[in-house]
């Protein structure tokens, strides 16, 4: 029960934070947008919504046009994520500051990164991996991670241990 309450509370954890960013790019995009975008990448979201406003921010921004939460939503609905008005509303009134804001986007990041390893985790399980193959992919992943969380190669080990949990029956 432990590993599976850990994992809800992690995802809940991050969860929040992408929501956070979310909200801290609508309501002030080019500041948010400033102090996040070495910390994470496009592909550390898994919250589409989330994505899809980090993306249309980065592209506004870059392209020298103007943004706002209006046009960032349009922009994201032009590229095939609309985004209800009352979920971006309900993550713009979470808005705190953006003081915050790269430390909630490490947090993104390394989350992504233990997805990453949890995902060679179960592909090694699955036999879709070999060991070696595995090795590789954690050691390519850990380049890509912060010092403050688990290695991949940690993570994967979490992960296996859950499994094996699993298989005993410690955990339905």
């Amino acid at each position: 029960m432990q590993y599976r309450e850990e994992w809800i509370m992690q995802y809940d954890v991050v969860a929040r934070a992408e929501r956070d960013l979310m909200g801290c790019l609508l309501v002030e995009p080019a500041q948010t947008l400033k102090a996040i975008r070495g910390e994470v990448s496009v592909s550390d979201f898994s919250n589409d919504a989330a994505r899809a406003v980090y993306e249309a921010t980065m592209s506004l921004v870059d392209g020298g046009e103007a943004v706002d939460a209006t046009i960032i939503l349009g922009r994201t609905a032009e590229r095939g994520t609309p985004i209800e008005e009352s979920y971006a509303a309900e993550a713009m009134r979470q808005f705190c500051t953006t003081a915050n804001a790269a430390v909630t986007a490490e947090r993104v990041h390394n989350a992504a990164i233990q997805r990453a390893g949890a995902a060679i985790g179960l592909a090694l399980a699955d036999d879709r991996y070999t060991v070696s193959e595995a090795v590789v992919k954690l050691q390519e992943l850990e380049k890509t991670q912060s010092s403050k969380t688990q290695t991949p190669l940690e993570a994967a080990h979490a992960f296996m241990d859950y499994l094996d949990a699993v298989a005993m029956g410690e955990i339905r």
